[in-house]
This record gives C-alpha cells, structure tokens and sequence, in this order.
C-alpha cells in the first residue's frame, strides 16, 4: 500500500510527434518492400519505427510512489527505468522551481552540468532532495503533497486560504 502515488505524462503533442513520426517510418518501410528492390532501407525504417515505440513504452509517463519506506520514481508502462530512495537517506526536502529545459537540457531522466538529477515530464514544479550529498529534484504536480509524504507531515488546510499564483519571472 502506498502512501501517495502520481502518474505524469509527457504534453500530448509528443505523443502525437512519435505516432506520426512512427506511422510516417512504417509506411516507407511498407513501400520500400513493396515496390522498391531496397530491403535494407526497409529493415532501417523498421528498426525506428520499433525503437521510437519502445522508447514511449520505456519512458511515456512518470510515477512517483512513497510508501512506509521508500521513494520510488518510475518511467514508462513497462516500469524498467526506475530510481529508489530509502526515506532514512533523505537528509532534506524543499519544494522548488526549476527550469528542466535551461538546467538539464530537457525532460526525463536528466544530469545537470552541477551534478545534481532531475527526474521529469512537464512543468517547473517539483521536490528538490538532498541524497547522499547529491541534489535530486523530483517533477511534481504537488510537491507539497508529496513532501508531506516523504517527511510524514499532516497536509495543511487550504481550504479557507486564498491560492497564490505561481509567481512569473522574466529571464532575458
């Protein structure tokens, strides 16, 4: 039984790039056996089509587990790629803001040129966790939700409280 669990998906648009860029790759193989003499440009197209699906099912959606004992963050349905955290060896949690784009150069499972790791699929929002000396930033919908987890703290009432929003910086 776990304590909190978010799934998180890639904006629907780089679904819908790797379907048509895979269609697109399956209907040249298609014509290149059937009309062309090239067999190997074929087995080529084919070979991409196959790698851009299991690259979706390998890192198509994010999950992010807490249980009693441990963080757990996942990509993909078929769970390969996977990070754990035993909660003893998390010396601190805070929520943050980051840029995945500008600090790790995308989104997924990305190093940062300070060491640090950034697991995620969207957004700026996320947890950002000392581990063994090495900063881990977490994508989250709802880090507050999420920290609470991990520290075991009650979640805050915000129902009577008015939300804030997300305050928007300009970076030239």
């Amino acid at each position: 039984m776990s304590d909190y669990r978010e799934t998180q998906y890639f904006h629907p648009l780089v679904y819908g790039l790797i379907a048509c860029v895979a269609v697109l790759c399956a209907s040249l193989a298609a014509t290149q056996l059937i009309i062309g003499p090239d067999a190997g440009r074929a087995g080529v197209l084919l070979a991409i089509c196959c790698g851009l699906v299991l690259l979706t099912a390998s890192m198509g959606r994010m999950v992010v587990q807490v249980d009693q004992s441990r963080l757990m963050v996942r990509f993909g349905w078929l769970g390969l790629i996977r990070r754990t955290f035993a909660l003893t060896r998390i010396r601190s949690a805070r929520v943050c803001l980051f840029r995945p784009l500008r600090e790790y150069l995308g989104w997924g499972w990305r190093y940062g040129l300070d060491g640090s790791v950034c697991y995620t699929t969207r957004g700026r929002r996320g947890l950002e966790l000392m581990v063994d000396g090495r900063r881990h930033i977490i994508g989250s919908v709802d880090p507050k939700s999420l920290k609470n987890a991990i520290l075991k703290e009650p979640e805050e009432e915000t129902a009577d409280q008015p939300v804030a929003p997300e305050p928007r910086r300009l970076h030239l």
